[in-house]
Protein backbone atom coordinates (compact mmCIF):
# COMPACT_ATOMS: atom_id res chain seq x y z
CA UNK A 1 0.00 0.00 0.00
CA UNK A 2 1.42 3.82 -0.42
CA UNK A 3 0.00 6.51 1.43
CA UNK A 4 0.56 9.70 -0.37
CA UNK A 5 1.57 12.50 1.99
CA UNK A 6 0.63 16.30 2.34
CA UNK A 7 3.90 18.40 2.77
CA UNK A 8 2.36 19.82 5.55
CA UNK A 9 1.96 15.80 6.94
CA UNK A 10 6.01 14.94 5.58
CA UNK A 11 7.20 17.82 7.48
CA UNK A 12 5.37 16.47 11.01
CA UNK A 13 6.40 12.78 10.25
CA UNK A 14 10.12 14.54 9.50
CA UNK A 15 10.16 16.25 12.84
CA UNK A 16 8.50 12.97 15.14
CA UNK A 17 11.78 11.21 13.24
CA UNK A 18 14.33 13.81 14.28
CA UNK A 19 13.28 14.36 17.43
CA UNK A 20 14.56 10.35 18.20
CA UNK A 21 10.81 9.09 19.36
CA UNK A 22 10.58 7.32 16.24
CA UNK A 23 12.54 4.93 14.47
CA UNK A 24 10.90 4.60 11.13
CA UNK A 25 7.76 6.90 9.32
CA UNK A 26 5.75 3.67 9.71
CA UNK A 27 6.23 4.07 13.02
CA UNK A 28 4.59 7.43 13.60
CA UNK A 29 1.78 6.74 11.30
CA UNK A 30 1.23 3.53 13.27
CA UNK A 31 1.16 5.80 16.76
CA UNK A 32 -0.58 8.14 15.35
CA UNK A 33 -3.32 5.82 14.35
CA UNK A 34 -3.66 4.15 17.51
CA UNK A 35 -3.84 7.36 19.14
CA UNK A 36 -6.90 8.47 16.63
CA UNK A 37 -8.48 5.48 17.17
CA UNK A 38 -8.19 6.24 21.52
CA UNK A 39 -9.47 9.69 21.01
CA UNK A 40 -12.31 8.57 19.23
CA UNK A 41 -13.57 5.54 21.45
CA UNK A 42 -13.64 8.30 24.44
CA UNK A 43 -15.78 10.10 22.52
CA UNK A 44 -19.32 9.74 21.53
CA UNK A 45 -20.61 11.69 18.18
CA UNK A 46 -23.06 14.53 18.62
CA UNK A 47 -24.59 12.52 16.10
CA UNK A 48 -25.12 9.16 17.74
CA UNK A 49 -26.20 11.16 20.75
CA UNK A 50 -29.90 11.41 21.22
CA UNK A 51 -32.06 14.47 21.31
CA UNK A 52 -34.62 15.31 23.00
CA UNK A 53 -36.91 18.29 23.72
CA UNK A 54 -37.70 19.06 27.32
CA UNK A 55 -40.98 21.35 28.45
CA UNK A 56 -41.46 24.73 26.84
CA UNK A 57 -41.22 26.12 30.53
CA UNK A 58 -38.14 26.24 32.53
CA UNK A 59 -40.39 24.78 35.72
CA UNK A 60 -38.91 21.39 34.75
CA UNK A 61 -35.06 22.95 35.43
CA UNK A 62 -36.46 24.99 38.57
CA UNK A 63 -37.20 21.81 40.15
CA UNK A 64 -33.55 20.20 39.41
CA UNK A 65 -32.12 22.86 42.13
CA UNK A 66 -35.14 24.15 44.11
CA UNK A 67 -35.85 21.20 46.40
CA UNK A 68 -39.66 22.18 48.08
CA UNK A 69 -40.49 22.85 44.17
CA UNK A 70 -43.71 20.07 43.36
CA UNK A 71 -43.28 17.65 40.76
CA UNK A 72 -39.30 17.41 41.79
CA UNK A 73 -38.48 13.81 41.31
CA UNK A 74 -40.19 14.31 37.83
CA UNK A 75 -37.63 16.87 37.32
CA UNK A 76 -34.63 14.98 38.70
CA UNK A 77 -35.56 11.93 36.34
CA UNK A 78 -35.30 13.65 33.09
CA UNK A 79 -32.11 15.94 34.12
CA UNK A 80 -30.66 12.01 34.64
CA UNK A 81 -31.43 11.39 31.31
CA UNK A 82 -29.47 14.12 29.91
CA UNK A 83 -26.42 11.75 30.72
CA UNK A 84 -26.89 10.03 27.48
CA UNK A 85 -28.99 12.89 25.63
CA UNK A 86 -29.00 16.10 24.78
CA UNK A 87 -31.65 18.27 25.45
CA UNK A 88 -33.33 21.22 23.16
CA UNK A 89 -34.48 24.10 24.60
CA UNK A 90 -35.86 27.39 23.50
CA UNK A 91 -34.04 30.53 23.62
CA UNK A 92 -36.58 32.22 26.11
CA UNK A 93 -36.04 29.16 28.48
CA UNK A 94 -32.36 30.39 29.37
CA UNK A 95 -34.14 33.28 30.75
CA UNK A 96 -37.04 31.81 32.58
CA UNK A 97 -34.51 29.89 34.09
CA UNK A 98 -32.47 32.66 35.22
CA UNK A 99 -35.26 34.68 36.12
CA UNK A 100 -36.77 31.64 38.41
CA UNK A 101 -33.41 31.91 40.12
CA UNK A 102 -33.25 34.93 41.19
CA UNK A 103 -37.23 35.17 42.06
CA UNK A 104 -36.16 32.01 44.10
CA UNK A 105 -33.31 33.78 45.53
CA UNK A 106 -35.49 37.10 46.64
CA UNK A 107 -38.11 35.04 48.25
CA UNK A 108 -35.02 33.27 50.19
CA UNK A 109 -36.01 29.75 49.17
CA UNK A 110 -31.90 30.07 48.03
CA UNK A 111 -28.68 31.65 48.53
CA UNK A 112 -26.68 33.89 45.94
CA UNK A 113 -23.72 31.26 46.27
CA UNK A 114 -26.18 28.34 45.48
CA UNK A 115 -27.23 30.52 41.76
CA UNK A 116 -23.94 30.81 41.38
CA UNK A 117 -23.55 26.87 41.49
CA UNK A 118 -26.34 25.78 39.69
CA UNK A 119 -25.82 27.98 36.54
CA UNK A 120 -22.05 26.04 36.53
CA UNK A 121 -24.07 22.99 36.43
CA UNK A 122 -26.53 24.27 33.75
CA UNK A 123 -23.46 25.20 31.92
CA UNK A 124 -21.92 21.84 32.08
CA UNK A 125 -25.18 20.13 30.91
CA UNK A 126 -25.62 19.15 26.87
CA UNK A 127 -28.34 21.24 26.11
CA UNK A 128 -29.10 23.99 22.61
CA UNK A 129 -30.71 26.62 21.92
CA UNK A 130 -33.64 25.63 19.55
CA UNK A 131 -33.02 28.44 16.46
CA UNK A 132 -36.33 30.09 16.75
CA UNK A 133 -38.48 33.16 15.34
CA UNK A 134 -41.13 35.16 16.70
CA UNK A 135 -43.58 33.36 14.53
CA UNK A 136 -42.68 30.01 16.25
CA UNK A 137 -45.31 31.12 18.70
CA UNK A 138 -48.02 30.09 16.04
CA UNK A 139 -46.51 26.59 16.75
CA UNK A 140 -47.26 26.37 20.83
CA UNK A 141 -49.78 24.17 20.58
CA UNK A 142 -47.72 21.30 18.59
CA UNK A 143 -44.50 22.35 20.75
CA UNK A 144 -46.61 21.57 23.79
CA UNK A 145 -48.21 18.45 22.66
CA UNK A 146 -44.42 17.00 22.04
CA UNK A 147 -43.14 17.60 25.31
CA UNK A 148 -46.14 16.31 27.41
Amino acid sequence: MNINLTPEQKLIVNDELKSGHFRSAEEVIAQALIAVRERNARQVPETAMATMRVPQDASLALQWFLEDEPGRQYGLNILASLSSKRAVVPTLWFYEVGNGLLMAYRRKRITFDQIEGFLTLLKALPMDAAEQVPTDLFELTVLTRSTV
